[in-house]
Parts: C-alpha cells; sequence; structure tokens
C-alpha cells in the first residue's frame, strides 16, 4: 500500500543522503593534507584543553575553516577540522565565534581501528570533520568577536559543572560521569573507554533515548508527588527535555531522542495514547 511506497521513498532518500556525505567538495581543508598552510577560520565548539607533564596547556579546536595560504596564494576552502596547539598556563584559548589563524601542517584523520573500538574516523566524518591541523607551539592568532552568545553561555554553564565535579572526584571519574550525563568521550581513560565498549554498554557515553527516558519519568513522578495536571506535567517535562538536549549538545541521536520523547508527552497532555507506530508516523 501507500504507507510501504512511503517507506521505500524514505529509505532511498536517506541512501541519496548518506552516499552525498561521502563526497567532499573539492574545495575541502582534508584536500590539503600533508602541506604546511597558513589557515584561517572560526572557532566552532568550546576549546577542549589537557594539562600536560612540563605545565604546557595542550589545546583541541574545532574550527570551520575559510581559507589557506599555500605558497603565497590565497584560497577560500571550506570544511571542518580539528586545530591542535600548545600554550603556556594562564593564555587565552579562545570561545565560540573567535577567529583564529595559525601556521599548521594538514594531515589526514585516522584510526588504529582495533576490534570493538570506536572509530573515531567516522565519529568525526559524522560531525563534518575530515583533517587535523597540527600548529603545535606555534603562537596562533585569536581575533576576539563578540558573536554566538548563546552557545558561549550553554558552554560556560557545562564547563562550570564539570569543574564542580571535579572539585568532589578525581578528574577521571568526573569526565566519565560528566560523559553519562551529556555525553561525548572527552577525558575518559582509555581502558575505561575500552571496557565500556567491551561490554557493549558505551552507548551510555552517547545521550539517547535512555537518557530521555530516564529523566522525562523522573520528572513525572516528581508532577505526581505534586498533583499537577497532564497538561502541566507535559509541558513541563517538554521545557526540560529542550533545555537538557542543548545542554547535550542537539547531536542528532539526541534531537531525535528529544523529539520523540516531546511527542510522547503531547499525547499525554491531549489524552492521547502514544503508541511507536503513530509516532513514527
Amino acid at each position: 500500500g501507500i504507507i510501504w511506497e512511503f517507506c521505500l521513498l524514505f529509505f532511498l532518500l536517506g541512501c541519496g543522503r548518506g552516499a552525498q556525505s561521502l563526497v567532499l567538495p573539492p574545495d575541502d581543508i582534508s584536500f590539503f593534507a600533508e602541506q604546511r598552510v597558513q589557515v584561517q577560520g572560526s572557532i566552532k565548539e568550546a576549546p577542549q584543553e589537557r594539562k600536560m607533564e612540563d605545565g604546557i596547556i595542550s589545546v583541541r579546536y574545532i574550527i570551520e575553516a575559510k581559507s589557506v595560504i599555500v605558497a603565497g596564494k590565497e584560497k577560500v576552502v571550506s570544511g571542518r577540522a580539528y586545530l591542535y596547539s600548545q600554550r603556556q598556563a594562564g593564555g587565552a584559548a579562545g570561545r565560540i565565534g573567535d577567529e583564529i589563524e595559525a601556521a599548521v601542517e594538514v594531515r589526514a584523520l585516522h584510526t588504529y581501528q582495533n576490534p570493538g573500538r570506536i572509530d573515531a574516523v567516522a565519529a568525526a566524518a559524522r560531525q563534518g570533520i575530515h583533517a587535523r591541523l597540527m600548529a603545535g607551539k606555534q603562537e596562533i592568532r585569536i581575533d576576539v568577536r563578540e558573536t554566538a552568545a548563546f552557545l558561549r553561555w550553554v558552554a560556560r554553564v557545562r564547563q562550570d559543572i564539570l569543574l564542580a565535579m571535579e572539585h568532589v572526584m578525581p578528574a577521571a571519574d568526573a569526565a566519565a560521569l560528566f560523559a553519562m550525563l551529556f555525553g561525548g568521550y572527552d577525558g575518559i581513560k582509555p581502558e575505561l573507554l575500552a571496557a565500556f565498549t567491551t561490554t557493549g554498554i558505551v552507548h551510555i557515553l552517547s545521550v539517547s533515548g535512555s537518557h530521555i527516558t530516564l529523566l522525562a519519568g523522573t520528572l513525572t513522578w516528581i508532577c505526581g508527588i505534586f498533583r499537577f495536571s497532564r497538561s502541566m506535567t507535559a509541558f513541563l517535562v517538554a521545557a526540560v527535555i529542550i533545555v537538557y538536549a542543548v545542554f547535550a549538545g542537539c547531536t542528532p541521536p539526541v534531537v531525535r531522542s528529544a523529539l520523540m520523547g516531546i511527542c510522547a508527552f503531547t499525547a499525554l497532555a491531549v489524552g492521547r495514547k502514544s503508541e511507536a507506530t503513530r509516532l513514527l508516523t
């Protein structure tokens, strides 16, 4: 019937979109691999910092490349990339929305492809990242821009939560707990990540339906204690789910789970039974 035709249509559209995502534009920054260039771009996510034994701080940026200068010629480029650099303690690392410029060596992404381990290249590609830019100890230039105020505020709150955790527990444990709450792998010990992967529960580090279900169920229970109406309960749950999705980074799994949760509680508010088949159609 027509339902199966629609299913086939969406399946083909998904296949086409997936195939398209594998084809990079000719001006992607990754095509400059194994070359030294002067790159200019903008910071897209909060920088990730790691203090090294000698007191130097290693910084990883995710940038949107805009142009490169190679062999004295400026070329317009596109695409996201990791940019790695080092700085002294106390120096400024830059914020989301700031412009950044650095002399770098462009390298292709790679993964060790050990059985059962996360495919780092595929994970980066899902974020549109296809290259590494190595600045090392070379000085980078940050041009402060007063943009992306909301994203900066979200990043600052996330960092404050992580710092509060680190004050009451070891940094490695704080990183693991923070990842369970908001997703991600930053700061987690490799052996712990390997244990999560081996036992088949690595998905707990990626915010998805289980996180939304636990959050919504807890809120529903609390609202029941205070005898809130169904509509008020559904409104509060939907609002909290949206806020949580923002702090979890609004990645595709988060957005999908949040939308499904909101649909289910909207059905509750209007007195309709929430069924998976109807939510999907």
